[in-house]
């Protein structure tokens, strides 16, 4: 356990004593509901942007250029 100057105090039981030190981070080895969903949408949105790319890299690769106009509309141009 940590004592009050958060130093290292001998006679810890486990690594999940230090985890859940009552700070609120991990409860029972599972992450914040919150930092879950925001971490699983950020590599959900991540995994579609390169998804992304490679078709439009393969399209390019093919000679068709007809998803570069894509971003423009997006813009308005």
């Amino acid at each position: 356990m940590l004592d009050q100057n958060n130093n290292f105090r001998q006679g810890c039981e486990s690594l999940d004593e230090l985890m859940t030190n009552g700070s609120g981070t991990w409860v029972n080895n599972q992450p914040p509901a919150a930092f879950e969903k925001l971490w699983r949408g950020l590599a959900l949105v991540g995994a579609i942007h390169i998804g992304g790319m490679l078709i439009n890299v393969i399209f390019q690769m093919m000679g068709n250029n007809s998803l570069d106009g894509i971003p423009a509309k997006f813009l308005g141009l």
